[in-house]
């Protein structure tokens, strides 16, 4: 199943374009959505203003493309209120188990209030980001991650360089697939668009 029966919400917009030297992975659109599977419980919808919105849990969208490295995910998202949610990477194929994300990839961890290991910029439960960097950098309304993938991983939040790993598990980062969290009924991450460069 691609995204709950939600994505057939009509949306009132144009494919947002990419940044120059990405192609879109989510561009606002149902139609680009195809490429995406959602594993386990939970799902995203597609509303009416074309942003994915994520809907109990806990459960994975991902997208069925495998990257080589290096690549890098770029995605644009805001929490609504304290929520949870991140995106995957360097996991392989997931099918309907998100579990395999979380044990075989790295989160880039969305989160406002945790210990620092597992909030916003945090490669989940293996690495705080900075945090002072990361709080000039996040803001309260939309923010853009862009996640590089290559011998090493590095995270920037609007632009600011808020983590890098730099001795990655070969096995995480070799190449493989990315995704979104969708953590729980109590967690709303909008996200605007999604795109990627190889």
């Amino acid at each position: 199943m691609l995204v709950e029966a939600a994505v057939a919400l009509a949306c009132a917009g144009a494919p947002r374009e990419p940044d120059r030297g990405y192609r879109m992975a989510f561009d606002g659109t149902a139609q680009s959505l195809r490429r995406w599977q959602q594993a386990g419980p939970g799902s995203f919808e597609l509303t009416s203003k074309c942003r994915l919105r994520s809907r109990g849990g806990m459960g994975l969208l991902w997208w069925d493309r495998k990257l080589r490295r290096p690549y890098t995910v770029r995605a644009t998202w805001r929490m609504v209120g304290d929520s949870n949610s991140g995106v995957f990477i360097g996991f392989p194929r997931a099918g309907d188990d998100p579990q395999v994300a979380i044990t075989r990839g790295y989160e880039v961890q969305i989160d406002r209030t945790d210990v620092p290991e597992n909030t916003t910029g945090a490669l989940y439960g293996v690495q705080a980001p900075e945090v002072a960097r990361r709080d000039r950098a996040l803001r309260d309304g939309w923010n853009t991650f862009d996640i590089t993938v290559g011998r090493r991983v590095v995270v920037r939040l609007n632009g600011v360089v808020v983590n890098t790993l730099v001795a990655p598990d070969p096995a995480r980062v070799g190449g493989g697939y990315f995704g979104l969290q969708n953590h729980g009924d109590s967690d709303v991450v909008e996200y605007r668009d999604v795109q990627i460069r190889t």
